[in-house]
């Protein structure tokens, strides 16, 4: 399994790495839907804005944090081996 994600993001053509992006953003969106119906069913209705809110608060917060250190070391190792890394620690 890892070596066939490893030839994907190193593979030479971007439309491997996009197709895992890809792959990335419909995983998020449906732990987001989760969340959402979560959200519904433990909060009264008039509390579901407030907390979808922080919900997208929280998530938009992490990658804020997160895109200056990864850039960091995109700059210092390039971005293949920051995937590799990333990979790694799956």
């Amino acid at each position: 399994m890892r070596s066939r994600w490893a030839f994907i993001c190193y593979g030479r053509h971007t439309c491997y790495c996009l197709c895992r992006t890809v792959i990335d953003w419909c995983r998020i969106s449906i732990l987001f839907c989760l969340c959402v119906k979560l959200v519904s069913v433990w909060y009264p209705p008039e509390r579901f804005a407030f907390v979808s809110g922080m919900i997208m608060f929280i998530g938009v917060a992490g990658g804020i944090a997160g895109q200056a250190s990864v850039a960091a070391a995109v700059e210092v190792f390039g971005w293949r081996s920051v995937v590799m890394v990333q990979l790694v620690g799956d």
